[in-house]
């Protein structure tokens, strides 16, 4: 995971966000997800009277979000959705890949 995020994050930087034009009705609906949130947001930050929360997560269905780290200066959280069976094989997938 550590070598695909590293790739996605390179292929980023190296992106001209001006040059990007996409057509999401072309592209194939059963493989559409949402991104949602940044860690720029500051969502842990947030304090609407009664303390900055613990612990933040959006719902969606078939969504990816990425947010501030609350335990960690400069991290971030990277939460997803899908039905669950696929959160099923991706369970078993990441479970077995820390064990390598």
């Amino acid at each position: 995971m550590v070598f695909a995020a590293k790739l996605i994050s390179n292929a980023i930087l190296k992106m001209n966000i001006n040059d990007i034009k996409v057509d999401t009705r072309k592209l194939p609906q059963d493989r559409f997800t949402s991104i949602s949130s940044s860690p720029k947001f500051g969502v842990y930050e947030t304090d609407y009277g009664w303390g900055k929360p613990k612990k933040v997560e959006f719902i969606g269905e078939d969504s990816i979000t990425i947010s501030d780290c609350p335990n960690v200066e400069g991290g971030f959280e990277i939460g997803f959705t899908r039905n669950k069976i696929e959160m099923d094989a991706f369970d078993s997938l990441f479970a077995n890949s820390l064990l390598i």
